[in-house]
């Protein structure tokens, strides 16, 4: 099939044979996997429930976690299918940090992984007023937890949002480090990655089935982009877990 968009890899790989282990990490139970088929539903429903939340097409969409793990590509998925724009943010950043990076993105919603990140960003979330709701990959105390905001009421309305999604859209903002002065955002659009994607299938030693390990934060567009090369080729992605956590 033609790519077109970021999130046509995911249809390529169902196209051409799904995987049972195509994206996993290890928990206190051992390893967890998500099957191909199962990346797409989780990320098709909780698409679904953004719009519930009020998300919009060009809506810009925060990430941030300490550890790589499955749920980032799924919501970043998610984020795809409905048009919306994906801002991943650096998880050792400061909260003034994020108040001006959310600010400057007019960020509506962030997700975020565990340790001290909810307290650093809902303290800047009491000075950046386009931020509605931070939700946690992990049951933290009754705060918003992501399952919880999965559902099917709405996967027509996303199926139909992602068919009109462009390859020149935007699909994303990553902001640099910001060593000299404020983080400047980068605006990159679906095309924009896939050029590189499309290269770096043709150089990477990786064929499907093999397993493969990410431990680049996914904040990083490097990552990023051989994110969605492995999942083109249909490789087994193993999400490292203790590269910069606290």
């Amino acid at each position: 099939m033609q790519v077109t968009r970021l999130f046509d890899y995911i249809n390529k790989q169902f196209d051409e044979g799904t995987l049972e282990k195509f994206a996993g990490n290890k928990t206190e139970q051992g390893w967890k996997f998500y099957s191909t088929s199962e990346v797409i539903m989780l990320s098709r429903k909780l698409a679904s429930g953004l719009i519930d939340l009020g998300v919009e097409k060009g809506d810009k969409i925060g990430i941030v976690v300490y550890k790589n793990r499955p749920e980032w590509l799924i919501t970043d998925l998610a984020i795809q299918y409905i048009g919306a724009i994906g801002v991943p943010m650096y998880p050792t950043i400061s909260s003034r940090e994020y108040e001006y990076i959310m600010n400057e993105a007019e960020v509506k919603v962030c997700f975020i992984g565990t340790g001290d990140l909810y307290d650093k960003v809902s303290a800047a979330q009491a000075h950046v007023n386009s931020l509605k709701h931070i939700i946690c990959f992990d049951k933290q105390g009754g705060r918003p937890f992501w399952l919880d905001y999965m559902n099917d009421t709405n996967l027509e309305l996303v199926e139909k949002i992602s068919q009109t999604v462009q390859s020149e859209d935007l699909a994303t903002i990553i902001y640099t480090s910001g060593t000299t002065g404020n983080p400047k955002g980068v605006m990159l659009s679906h095309l924009n990655i896939i050029s590189v994607v499309e290269s770096c299938c043709e150089l990477l030693p990786v064929r499907k089935g093999d397993r493969v390990l990410s431990f680049l934060p996914l904040c990083h567009i490097f990552e990023r982009a051989v994110l969605y090369v492995y999942t083109s080729i249909g490789a087994e992605i193993y999400f490292t877990q203790h590269v910069l956590q606290k």
